[in-house]
């Protein structure tokens, strides 16, 4: 099958194609002022300097203070696509298939609390809390809900969101938590259901 070419209307490269191209070219740029083999002039040229001040208070961070950030100069603007999203009975047909309450929740996560698949497959059980009341755990927000954090973790997942936020869970995503941990302590996981599963590390 011959992949179909452009029209004369047509750009070859779209907004978002030309875009990823910009990250690698600023990338290779920045390592060669690093290794020494580009003149730290050419940082100012493809980067904008700025400041923590100008962001929301929700995208600033928990650790709060002023630091400083590089804006790309050059930058297109990508069309906004509609988002496919699953539909509420695809979802509930995912649930019915799976064979276990880890799958189960993981179903729960990504449909219903909206994480992504990174941020479930890094949870720490330190990042769950599901308590009415929290701040015997040293967290002042309320409800049941989980921390989504960037950081290293040793299963290579890795959350997209550079900030920490919190993700507030209803009550069905607290029984399916619930589920889990019995099922975990029993040791009822088989091996033909998903590989993930809450690590222990604090």
């Amino acid at each position: 099958m011959h992949s179909k070419l452009p029209t004369a209307e047509e750009p070859v490269r779209g907004g978002r194609r030309i875009n990823r191209v910009l990250v690698a070219v600023r990338g290779l740029l920045s390592y060669a002022v690093t290794a020494g083999e580009a003149p730290r002039g050419v940082l100012g040229q493809i980067y904008e300097l700025a400041d923590s001040r100008d962001l929301p208070a929700e995208a600033s961070g928990e650790e709060g203070g002023l630091f400083l950030r590089l804006l790309p100069v050059h930058r297109l603007r990508e069309p906004e696509a509609d988002v496919d999203r699953a539909a509420n009975a695809e979802l509930v047909a995912m649930f019915l298939a799976c064979r276990s309450a880890r799958d189960r929740l993981i179903v729960l996560l990504l449909g219903r609390v909206g994480l992504r698949r990174g941020q479930v497959a890094g949870l720490r059980r330190s990042d769950v809390h599901l308590l009415p009341d929290s701040r015997a755990l040293g967290c002042d927000y309320p409800g049941a809900h989980v921390h989504v954090r960037r950081r290293e973790n040793v299963n290579g997942a890795w959350s997209k969101s550079r900030p920490s936020w919190v993700a507030p869970l209803d009550f069905l995503t607290v029984s399916a938590f619930d589920l889990y941990y019995e099922e975990r302590h029993q040791g009822r996981i088989s091996a033909a259901s998903c590989t993930w599963s809450l690590r222990a590390a604090r």
